[in-house]
């Protein structure tokens, strides 16, 4: 549901990310969609944010997987926003105009964020590895 990428459903994700267990979230890890939605991707450094200021660090080196791989797998150099028709069929394929940002705005958007996590993780830091595959 996470990279289903739709705002609302993220919203409803939020109060219960935490009763995931780490099988669950090693699953979401493992499962990233060929096409970046922006939805999704604030989901997880949100997540990371939190783990941060909570000292959960636990968990972080999942979402962190996440997030790679999500990038690892993108195909489209864009980044769906907005949000996706509920159902799916409600709408005409050819009536259906996603609208996206550039992979390279995104990631001029997203990279203080990152770098700020980046600077406040412990040892052994592996937000490195998140900033290249992400080209930040």
């Amino acid at each position: 549901l996470l990279f289903y990428g739709d705002p609302r459903v993220c919203k409803l994700l939020w109060e219960i990310r935490d009763e995931l267990d780490d099988e669950e979230l090693g699953e979401m890890s493992r499962s990233p969609t060929p096409f970046l939605r922006a939805a999704a991707i604030d989901f997880l450094i949100d997540w990371l944010e939190d783990l941060q200021r909570r000292g959960d660090e636990d968990r972080f080196g999942i979402i962190v997987a996440a997030l790679m791989n999500q990038m690892k797998v993108c195909q489209l150099e864009r980044v769906f926003t907005g949000e996706r028709p509920i159902p799916a069929w409600s709408v005409d394929g050819d009536d259906y105009a996603a609208p996206s940002l550039s992979l390279a705005a995104y990631r001029t958007q997203i990279a203080p964020r990152l770098h700020a996590i980046a600077k406040r993780e412990s040892e052994p830091k592996i937000m490195p590895f998140v900033l290249k595959v992400w080209g930040i």
